[in-house]
């Protein structure tokens, strides 16, 4: 593998991100995007710029039941669990984790400290970090250094409750970081010197019906198409 570029970020990180490409001839094209560490919002887009009121915690977040920013996560897994049934408490539990928990993290107008855990993906790198190209799957992502368990460094969704018929997308195509370079797995992976995969969940493969999972693992749920368009007919029906 040569390096090919020696940090993507260029400087935008405190640790570079470097690009590699296969020791031939032939170096495939890197992606022209604008690397940033901020979310960027369109001018054209109706989302609100004010943000919710900020705690003024002192101490650690992460674990303070006063922390109002904590009582938003907190409240809405509770309800979630809320509907978990004894005799089959394990299953229902996780599932009620694994689905869309709304996160809600610390910012700016809070008093706390910039170093608060409930602030983890505003925090710049911890670890070393590279990119590369992995056939038709286009790029991946890979550390070479271990990444400890329980960092609080997590991925999170939010979704308009207010107006269900309000969507927002995260577009990482022209501006994004190097989450933009992680691939789906139906077995998610996040080892050292392998690459990091994540499960884009199966509402993402119901509408990629011309697509295809490239996992290639055992336990590929998407091996063919993802959905069939009939099935999706019949889950688009059930929906409404």
């Amino acid at each position: 593998m040569l390096r090919i570029c020696d940090d993507i970020s260029n400087g935008k990180e405190p640790i570079p991100v470097s690009a590699f490409g296969p020791a031939s001839a032939y170096v495939p094209a890197f992606p022209q995007f604008t690397y940033t560490t901020d979310v960027l919002i369109n001018r054209d887009s109706d989302v609100p710029q004010q943000r919710r009121k900020g705690c003024r915690c002192v101490s650690n977040c992460l674990f303070n039941n006063r922390c109002c920013c904590q009582s938003i996560s907190f409240g809405d897994m509770f309800a979630k669990l809320s509907n978990v049934v004894v005799k089959d408490w394990r299953k229902s539990a996780n599932a009620a984790l694994t689905s869309s928990v709304f996160l809600s993290e610390c910012h700016e107008g809070c008093s706390c400290a910039t170093t608060c855990p409930n602030k983890a993906t505003q925090c710049p790198l911890k670890f070393k970090f590279y990119v590369g190209p992995c056939g038709d799957k286009g790029m991946f992502l890979q550390s070479h250094e271990l990444t400890e368990s329980n960092m609080n460094d997590y991925l999170f969704m939010v979704s308009v409750k207010d107006d269900p018929s309000t969507f927002s997308y995260i577009d990482a195509f022209e501006y994004g970081n190097l989450s933009r370079f992680v691939n789906h797995s139906c077995v998610p992976n996040c080892f050292q010197d392998e690459e990091i995969t994540i499960d884009y969940s199966d509402s993402y493969w119901t509408y990629k019906t011309d697509m295809k999972c490239l996992c290639n693992k055992t336990e590929c749920r998407y091996k063919s198409r993802a959905i069939e368009p009939r099935q999706l007919r019949i889950e688009i029906s059930r929906k409404q």
